[in-house]
C-alpha cells in the first residue's frame, strides 16, 4: 500500500455476490467474472449483473516466485517493479512510474523526507507480496494486490495501469470513477489467499 496511493472512499454499489466462470492464467480477458447487485441485504428477485473481463490468481501470482521464475506479463512485472521502487525510495524511479498528469503531485510529496521515510518504511514491512486480480477496464489494467504488513496482517490495495506509448503508468485518473470504486472497495473485499 504506497502511502501516496490515493483512494476514493463513494460506493454507489450496495451488495454483491460473484462467480468465478472460467480460469486461464494466460491473458487477462480470458476469465470472466460475474457480479451480482441487489439491493441492501437483500439476496432474492433479480440482481443486476456486471461481467468483468480479467485474469484470477488461484495459483501463482506470489511476486517473489514470479521474480525467481522470470514467469510473468510485462503489465505485472510493471506492477511488482513498482512496488520494489517504493521499497528502495527511489524517488526519481518512482516518479517516472506514474502517468505525466500525476508526477508533479507524486514528486512533491515524495519529495518531503517525512512522506518519503513513510513510504519506505511502509513497503519494506511488506510481504507475502501476490496479485489477486487484473481487471480488463477499458484501456486500464487494474490490479488487486494483497501485501501481508507486519503488525496489521493482510492489506489490499488496487494499482490501475495504463498503457500508453509503448509504456506502462500508474496513475490516479480513475480516482472519481464509480466502477473502479467499486473494484477497489467491495470486489476486493471478497478475494484473499493464504500462502500454501
Amino acid at each position: 500500500m504506497s502511502a501516496i496511493h490515493k483512494r476514493s472512499v463513494s460506493i454507489i454499489f450496495i451488495s454483491v455476490i460473484f462467480a468465478i466462470a472460467s480460469i486461464n492464467p494466460a491473458r487477462c480477458e480470458d476469465v470472466q467474472v460475474k457480479v451480482e447487485f441487489y439491493p441492501n441485504n437483500v439476496t432474492t428477485g433479480t440482481p443486476v449483473i456486471m461481467l468483468l473481463q480479467g485474469k484470477t490468481y488461484p495459483v501463482g501470482g506470489w511476486f517473489d516466485e514470479m521474480e525467481k521464475s522470470g514467469k510473468y506479463e510485462a503489465d505485472e512485472k510493471f506492477v511488482i517493479d513498482f512496488l520494489r521502487n517504493n521499497q528502495r525510495g527511489e524517488l526519481d524511479k518512482i516518479v517516472d512510474m506514474w502517468l505525466h498528469d500525476d508526477r508533479a503531485e507524486i514528486k512533491a510529496k515524495l519529495s518531503d523526507p517525512t512522506n518519503m521515510a513513510l513510504n519506505v518504511v511502509t513497503q519494506s514491512k511488506m510481504k507475502e507480496n501476490t496479485f489477486l486480480a487484473k481487471i480488463a477496464y477499458g484501456d486500464y489494467r487494474i490490479f488487486i494486490v494483497q501485501q501481508y504488513l507486519e503488525g496489521y496482517g493482510h492489506i489490499k490495495d488496487s494499482y490501475p495501469v495504463l498503457k500508453k506509448d509503448g509504456r506502462f503508468y500508474i496513475t490516479n485518473n480513475l480516482l472519481n470513477d464509480p466502477v473502479f470504486t467499486y473494484l477497489s472497495n467491495k470486489y476486493m473485499s471478497m478475494l484473499s489467499r493464504k500462502r500454501r
